[in-house]
């Protein structure tokens, strides 16, 4: 399994990545502003996560596991283009609440179909 790393900024702002072989960080996924904040108090209060580094600043570094990666990827793809903010903690809570084998079905769908399988999984928990 692959560790992913969670980067949390005061900004607010939210960054999933893995280190590639090269060691050059490969971004998933990158969200600012308000649906940070909703995605924060919603989803990854339930997320087991180990800090690794915090800064002064408030940047924070955490460690998470492939399947808390992929439910925030999949949280953070699918709320960019929701612009009211009930419909965003509706959309973090469903996908909080999902089984692990649903996060990964959807998460292939996203990888094959894109923004479709984000509006039908949208549809789905909205």
């Amino acid at each position: 399994m692959a560790q992913f790393k969670l980067s949390l900024s005061p900004r607010p702002s939210l960054r999933v990545y893995r280190k590639s072989e090269n060691g050059e960080r490969v971004y998933y996924t990158k969200l600012k502003g308000w649906k940070v904040i909703i995605l924060k108090e919603t989803l990854l209060s339930r997320i087991p996560a180990k800090t690794v580094k915090q800064y002064k600043n408030g940047l924070i570094f955490f460690e998470i596991d492939e399947e808390n990666a992929l439910r925030i990827i999949l949280a953070a793809q699918t709320v960019k283009t929701v612009i009211n903010r009930e419909k965003v903690r509706k959309i973090a809570n469903g996908i909080a609440e999902l089984p692990s084998d649903e996060i990964y079905w959807w998460y292939r769908l996203y990888l094959k179909y894109e923004r479709k399988a984000l509006n039908a999984l949208k549809s789905v928990l909205v």
